[in-house]
């Protein structure tokens, strides 16, 4: 439980979370970075309270002496939280499944933890290179695909994290045979099929993800930004069911309540179903079972339900079926996710007559992040010495699909092929982004190659003269 500092012994506060224990732990815990953040702190008293009419909890400006005493000397601030949901919730069951803990075969890092968090809105950036009204910012441009769409925040992770989302594309196209003769890449080569009977060939039109990416009002450093790679993994939502299950006979005014959806509880939308010994009409609310001993009440309960959904008015949810099945009547809810777990109720006599299951075991889609990585490539050359004689490569034959290079390569700066960045650069610059790469772009034009047959043209000989 949190504590308020005592601010004549403590100057600032460090914990460490469940997940920083874990990397510490596995001996892979290096901090080499730190940030400020001033969230905890409300610089004008105006904002601490407004009405719905716009009135401030105070109608007068603080000055600046009365500010520096409030946030200094009269404000208490509480220690660093290091848990950040309710300790009965905080366990996260995907850790132990199936008999073993998941962390002795894949790495917690995989999967990020349900405490494991990274802060933004941090004060200032330790490399500012601009104005004093200036603050570090991102250019982010798609050279080759649109940007579908944008936010500020990531749901996933529930921070200030801004989100883009680019989709590649890949067309295959019909189109008549032609001979590269001076490809630029090893895709000039592989990008297409050989020619058809019809001088037909099916060429792969490839638009990667192509993206300009600059933090501008800051020093440009050798490493400006880390590359890491998660995929999404959704899990479907599943339905609720109940059932309801005959034990005994039922007596004479037992009622099960059973409504459409657990809001329609609140709106009148449900049904007493009575056992009665003579059944009247129905009524309103209230359908009528008749008692014929404990297997036969259950079969009238189950066509009471039946007929109830069959005649139910159009207004009113149809959210699951019904179906009988032994001595049981088995109800599966229609509507996916959470919102189809609701209760059935009953009267306080119904316990040692029916076992009643209410509707439960239904979970909403939930998206995961799951870490990929990078397979790691010994270098040649450590600190100037060459390490070993050959340059080291990836095998793509072993890859698994927790590594990046399994599913796609990662090209950054001198990497990628100067042509297509240079095309990409001209285009956004005629409409001022004002894009500056690395590469000579001038230079970079293409070149119609021809080749000539230094014997000269092949021609029918001339007959020879007698």
């Amino acid at each position: 439980m949190a504590k308020f500092l005592n601010k004549k012994e403590q100057v600032y506060d460090l914990k460490l979370t469940s997940y920083g224990h874990y990397l510490m732990s596995i001996g892979i815990f290096e901090p080499v970075y730190y940030a400020f953040f001033d969230d905890n702190i409300l610089y004008d008293s105006s904002y601490a309270y407004e009405d719905n009419s716009g009135n401030t909890y105070t109608n007068r400006k603080e000055g600046q002496n009365e500010i520096d005493l409030r946030i200094k000397k009269q404000t208490q601030y509480l220690e660093s939280f290091v848990l950040f949901k309710e300790v009965d919730t905080n366990e996260d069951t995907s850790i132990f499944d199936d008999g073993y803990y998941k962390s002795d075969v894949t790495a917690i890092e995989q999967t990020p933890r349900i405490d494991m968090f990274k802060f933004d809105s941090m004060i200032g950036d330790a490399h500012l290179d601009a104005a004093a009204h200036t603050a570090p910012a991102w250019k982010i441009i798609s050279l080759q695909n649109e940007i579908n769409k944008s936010s500020v925040t990531d749901t996933l992770s529930d921070s200030n994290i801004p989100q883009i989302d680019i989709v590649a594309k890949y067309t295959k196209r019909i189109v008549d045979r032609t001979v590269d003769i001076n490809p630029t890449s090893v895709r000039g080569l592989m990008d297409s099929t050989p020619a058809f009977g019809d001088d037909k060939m099916i060429q792969l039109e490839i638009k990667d993800v192509l993206v300009y990416a600059e933090e501008v009002n800051t020093e440009l450093l050798t490493e400006n930004f880390d590359v890491e790679v998660f995929a999404v993994t959704k899990t479907t939502a599943t339905h609720a069911s109940a059932s309801i299950a005959a034990l005994k006979t039922p007596s004479d005014g037992d009622f099960i309540s059973i409504a459409t959806t657990q809001a329609n509880y609140t709106r009148d939308h449900y049904y007493n179903y009575v056992f009665k010994t003579s059944p009247g009409a129905d009524t309103a609310n209230s359908r009528f079972v008749e008692i014929d001993g404990a297997l036969g009440s259950l079969n009238n309960l189950y066509e009471k339900i039946q007929s109830t959904l069959a005649d139910e008015d159009a207004s009113i949810d149809k959210s699951y079926t019904v179906s009988a099945g032994g001595f049981k009547v088995i109800l599966m809810n229609t509507i996916s996710g959470v919102k189809g777990n609701f209760s059935i109720k009953a009267s306080t006599d119904v316990a040692g007559t029916f076992n009643i299951d209410g509707f439960k075991g239904a979970r909403d889609q939930t998206e995961t992040l799951e870490r990929k990585y990078f397979d790691t490539v010994i270098p040649q050359v450590v600190d100037g010495f060459m390490v070993s004689p050959n340059k080291s490569e990836i095998d793509y034959t072993e890859l698994t699909t927790g590594s990046v290079e399994y599913y796609f390569d990662i090209l950054t700066d001198t990497q990628i092929e100067p042509s297509v960045a240079c095309m990409g650069a001209s285009e956004f610059n005629k409409k001022s982004y004002y894009i500056d790469l690395d590469f000579d772009c001038e230079s970079v034009e293409a070149q119609n190659v021809s080749y000539y047959d230094i014997y000269g043209p092949v021609t029918e000989p001339e007959p020879c003269q007698d």
